[in-house]
Parts: C-alpha cells; structure tokens; sequence
C-alpha cells in the first residue's frame, strides 16, 4: 500500500485478466523472475474472498485472503 521504489508509488496489485496476461507475455517466456507458485490478483470474488493464479499451471481461483501467496506490484506506465 506504500511501495515506493525508484521514486515511483503508484503502483498496484494487477486484475485476475492482467495477472493473466503477465504468464502469458512474461512468464511463458522466461521473463520477469516469477515464482511457479500462486499469485494474488486485485479482483474480489466477494468481501472475504480473492483470485489467485498459478504462474506454472495457468490454474486460477478464488480462496479466502488469510491466505498467503506471491504478490507482483505492477504500474502503469
């Protein structure tokens, strides 16, 4: 909620869609450092409930936020 690296703070937890498009863009092709493991995305399922995706797999869902998972920050820009 306050990340701030290289002088930038906007950045923000990706939607399930563009967690979807990192695998698919960066992660299919060796890029960005990602862990196989499962990702949380910003998209709600409900008040106590988010999407994850599996980087590996490609597998996604939505489970309870006491979870713990990777998180990428990502910005606009």
């Amino acid at each position: 909620d306050n990340l701030v690296v290289n002088g930038f703070s906007d950045w923000f937890l990706p939607s399930k869609d563009e967690l979807a498009l990192m695998r698919d863009n960066l992660y299919l092709n060796g890029l960005g450092n990602f862990d196989t493991y499962r990702y949380w995305s910003s998209s709600e399922q409900n008040a106590s409930s988010a999407w994850w995706e599996a980087m590996d797999s490609g597998n996604k869902a939505y489970t309870s936020k006491p979870n713990t998972y990777f998180v990428r920050a990502v910005r606009v820009f």
